[in-house]
């Protein structure tokens, strides 16, 4: 188990690297954050990782303003990110 000091360290965006729109997109110790700079302390809009291996491909993205997930698991190459824009049009 990690430290609450440790759990907000991972949970916590780190570095700016663009925009998307409204937002800014930023990195933290393996997520990635689509934050609202307006957002106050519901900043956080999303928080994702993906990846990929031989035989899998994966996407997980967390939304804490509507206390939502959508993790998304294939076994052969599709467009995950396309999936995830989809179910956000429907979730938002």
């Amino acid at each position: 188990m990690l430290s609450a000091e440790l759990t907000d360290a991972i949970l916590t965006p780190k570095v700016r690297w663009g925009r998307q729109g409204e937002y800014e997109r930023w990195m933290g110790y393996g997520f990635e954050f689509r934050v609202d700079p307006a957002g106050g302390e519901n900043r956080i809009a999303c928080m994702m990782k993906d990846g990929v291996n031989t035989g899998v491909i994966c996407r997980l993205h967390d939304y804490p303003s509507t206390n939502s997930l959508v993790a998304i698991l294939a076994n052969q190459e599709c467009p995950l990110y396309q999936i995830v824009q989809d179910i956000e049009k429907l979730l938002f």
